[in-house]
């Protein structure tokens, strides 16, 4: 399946609109290492960073509650209607 079947199709008005920079990664089933290790020589005031891992659902919020522990920025498992801001993935 692709995302499109999974995803239901953006609501108009949801995203808000920012002049701010955002930084997006995509990792793999193998790349937690390298995130981890990305992550953690960021400053804290970095831009915001949305992340996407490829991860077993119900390992995902365990693993960025480890990496807001290791790191400079807060880490969080996004949640509907969060807004990405500086210093924080």
């Amino acid at each position: 399946m692709t995302a499109d079947v999974i995803l239901p199709p953006p609501v108009a008005g949801r995203v808000k609109h920012t002049t701010e920079r955002i930084v997006c990664i995509g990792a793999s089933t193998g790349g937690t290492e390298t995130l981890r290790e990305v992550l953690e020589a960021l400053p804290e005031r970095c831009p915001g960073i949305v992340i996407v891992q490829h991860m077993p659902e119900k390992f995902t919020a365990a693993f960025a509650k480890r990496l807001d522990g290791l790191c400079a920025v807060e880490v969080k498992e996004g949640a509907d209607g969060d807004m990405v801001r500086s210093g924080g993935c």
